[in-house]
């Protein structure tokens, strides 16, 4: 296993806390892989394995946390903007400007929310080298109907939340928060499927801090996230399984 380095990587007067894997058993500059987790995620929820393969297949690969999520710098904690993009956009030139790296061969990895975010990272960027989406979120649109179908009562509980978050932003109060993953059926939790609870604490070691929740505005922009409408016109080749 290759070491892993831990960085950080300024950005409008905060910092991204990250995993630098250097590429193994490669002369000279090599292709990278820069990853985040998903909705509401943090890096130790199984980004190294990923990142350890990367890096003993000869690539090299930097993992970081959002801001205010995990390691990462920034207030308030646990605000998710919908998007992200500046933040992954610093990641990506922090890996270029590493000298392991050969900067024209970039790619972005991304998975749920943040396999999305990677394909509009690609389209501002034309010289990203290739994007890799697991199982994204590509339609924020279509997110919201099939949980609506789901369940009206429980997107209209988070959508109460959602203005009661936003009108709090505007007055300067700290954000109204709500639980990123529950159990099944559970009120008040964004991810709330049969096996989302489970699956999320089989990724978390027991040893992490984590908070478990995300400012609740972000279900009144989650219409507009639609990496389905980009991904098109993305000049980067793009694998999405």
């Amino acid at each position: 296993m290759g070491e892993r380095l831990p960085i950080r990587i300024p950005i409008e007067g905060d910092e991204l806390d990250a995993w630098w894997y250097a590429p193994e058993d490669v002369d000279g500059p090599a292709p990278c892989v820069v990853l985040a987790a998903g909705f509401g995620g943090i890096k130790e929820m199984r980004l190294a394995a990923y990142a350890e393969r990367f890096a003993a297949a000869g690539l090299g690969a930097l993992v970081f946390d959002y801001r205010s999520f995990g390691a990462s710098s920034g207030r308030p904690r646990n605000l998710l903007e919908i998007k992200r993009l500046a933040d992954y956009h610093a990641a990506v030139s922090a890996a270029r400007s590493r000298p392991e790296v050969d900067s024209r061969r970039v790619a972005v990895w991304g998975s749920s929310m943040s396999g999305g975010t990677v394909v509009l990272v690609a389209a501002e960027d034309p010289s990203i080298a290739a994007v890799v989406s697991q199982a994204p979120l590509a339609d924020g649109r279509a997110a919201l109907v099939h949980m609506v179908k789901r369940s009206a009562t429980h997107v209209l509980g988070l959508g109460v939340a959602g203005v009661r978050d936003a009108l709090g932003a505007r007055l300067g109060r700290e954000p109204h928060t709500v639980k990123s993953v529950g159990r099944r059926g559970e009120q008040g939790a964004v991810l709330a499927t049969a096996d989302a609870y489970e699956g999320m604490l089989r990724l978390l070691p027991a040893d992490v801090p984590y908070d478990n929740e995300v400012s609740a505005r972000v279900i009144l922009s989650l219409p507009f996230f639609r990496a389905v409408e980009t991904a098109p016109g993305s000049p980067a080749p793009c694998w999405s399984r």
